[in-house]
């Protein structure tokens, strides 16, 4: 299935080669926004709300799956120094949580019955060169994760505003605090 973003003001560029469908939206305009997301084809679908505040394009992106043994990991090479990781990693399959990667902080973490999850986790680097997200994952279970490396504009670190989780399930939104 295809997905789109939109909010009325800004432009949304879908990030390419990942397993989830990513968008950037640079120099937004302030005030208040209402972000949409439609989608055709898609069963099951979560919406995750992301603000970085000086991230103005995508450095490089990578994508990874497999069934784990007891790890998650996908790397890159980014080609500019400050920029900022966003890692999305799901598991799928019994067990517990996928583990936040090292270095990482975590933004969102979802659980469905202990049998889907979802991660988002982020990490400011300084330098250029290989990145990597990797964090554990019960033995067994099928996961997929995606990494993007955001430039920063002005050579200086971004600032994080707090996510905002909108999962959207069986046509339902379901908001949770930010």
């Amino acid at each position: 299935g295809s997905v789109s973003v939109s909010d009325g003001v800004n432009t949304y560029t879908a990030i390419p080669s990942l397993n989830f469908s990513g968008f950037l939206a640079s120099n937004i305009t302030g005030g208040s926004l209402t972000v949409t997301s439609s989608s055709s084809g898609q069963v099951y679908a979560d919406l995750f709300v992301l603000e970085y505040q000086g991230a103005m394009a995508v450095d490089t992106s990578a994508t990874g799956a497999d069934v784990a043994s007891t790890a998650y990991s996908v790397s890159a090479t980014t080609s500019a120094a400050n920029t900022q990781l966003v890692c999305h990693v799901t598991k799928l399959g019994a067990g517990t949580d996928s583990g936040l990667a090292t270095g990482f902080t975590n933004r969102i973490a979802e659980a469905d019955g202990n049998f889907v999850s979802a991660r988002i986790q982020d990490e400011e680097v300084g330098s250029s060169g290989s990145q990597t997200c990797t964090g554990t994952i019960p033995d067994g279970v099928q996961w997929w994760s995606d990494m993007v490396a955001l430039k920063v504009a002005g050579g200086g670190g971004p600032t994080i505003v707090p996510p905002m989780n909108l999962p959207l399930r069986g046509g339902g939104w379901r908001p949770s605090a930010r």
